[in-house]
């Protein structure tokens, strides 16, 4: 009896498979971040969440794009992107169901210069020493600020990602080489 062909990498796709099992991983991409990507995953995340709420599924897209934009815009890794006309980041971004308390969490990872990743981990810092009132206050400020003020990375997204989810982002930064990181962020979102 002849047999299939099987892959001839020693790639180990169960393993993968079961780990993200048991992670209660729901949506899991690595890659180049498009633009189109970037929606195109946003909207695949409808429905797979424990919860059926309007206000949930808006909230965690909102900041499921902030995350995602993020690696799109400021990944270390880059790649010229026919489609979109222009460079674009790689990372990887994966979501999460939490079973106590009840929720999601979105984690992303990508490589970044080491001053950026320094900068967004002093941002993440400030965050989470902050209530809503102080939150809502920096935000407006930052707002305020003028565009090419605004063009570093880490301000407006950050914050907007606390604010909507009521948790301040998580980072780490794991040393790549002499002048990157691999910086993973991830946030809680929890059922109301």
């Amino acid at each position: 009896m002849n047999s299939a062909p099987t892959p001839s990498s020693s790639l180990d796709t169960l393993n993968y498979y079961q780990r993200l099992k048991t992670d209660h991983v729901i949506m899991a991409y690595n890659g180049a971040f498009s633009q189109g990507i970037l929606i195109d995953l946003g909207m695949a995340l409808e429905g797979k969440t424990d919860n059926p709420s309007l206000l949930f599924s808006k909230r965690l897209f909102s900041i499921f794009i902030e995350m995602t934009q993020n690696i799109l815009i400021h990944s270390a890794e880059r790649t010229f992107s026919k489609r979109d006309g222009k460079e674009i980041g790689h990372g990887i971004v994966l979501v999460r169901n939490i079973l106590s308390p009840v929720g999601v969490e979105i984690i992303s990872g990508n490589k970044i210069k080491r001053e950026d990743g320094e900068r967004v981990q002093e941002r993440c810092l400030k965050i989470a020493g902050m209530n809503s009132d102080e939150l809502k206050e920096f935000y407006k400020s930052q707002r305020a600020k003028p565009h090419e003020q605004k063009k570093s990375g880490g301000n407006i997204g950050l914050i907007d990602i606390a604010r909507r989810s009521g948790n301040a982002p998580e980072i780490s930064l794991t040393p790549v080489d002499k002048q990157h990181y691999f910086m993973t962020l991830g946030v809680k979102l929890y059922d109301e």
